[in-house]
């Protein structure tokens, strides 16, 4: 029986890219993460979610895939209201700050 609606499956997914992450198997947790989106996550753990993914794509040389991650933990943890939306939110936007300035831009533009 196939389980993929399963909200615990979803959760199951957030749960195995994590320790993919922390493995250092940063492509295995970048294909869980995007498993992970793709079955509709609560709106409470997405900022941390695609910062860990964000972090994942950096890590692996993606810079643009990681600057458009960091960008929406930007947006969607400042829209979110709560503290831990706004924590990573701060993280992203200077993550993004890091990345614009290693790329010669000026951050804030």
């Amino acid at each position: 029986q196939n389980h993929a609606d399963n909200p615990l499956a979803s959760w199951a997914r957030y749960f195995l890219a994590q320790s993919y992450r922390q493995q250092g198997l940063h492509k295995e947790a970048i294909d869980m993460f995007e498993q992970f989106f793709a079955s509709s996550p609560s709106a409470q753990i997405e900022p941390i979610a695609r910062y860990d993914l964000a972090e994942c794509y950096r890590l692996t040389g993606n810079l643009k895939k990681a600057a458009d991650e960091y960008t929406k933990v930007a947006q969607a943890g400042t829209a979110l209201g709560s503290d831990s939306g706004r924590i990573f939110a701060e993280l992203a936007k200077g993550r993004l700050s890091e990345l614009k300035a290693a790329a010669g831009e000026t951050p804030g533009k």
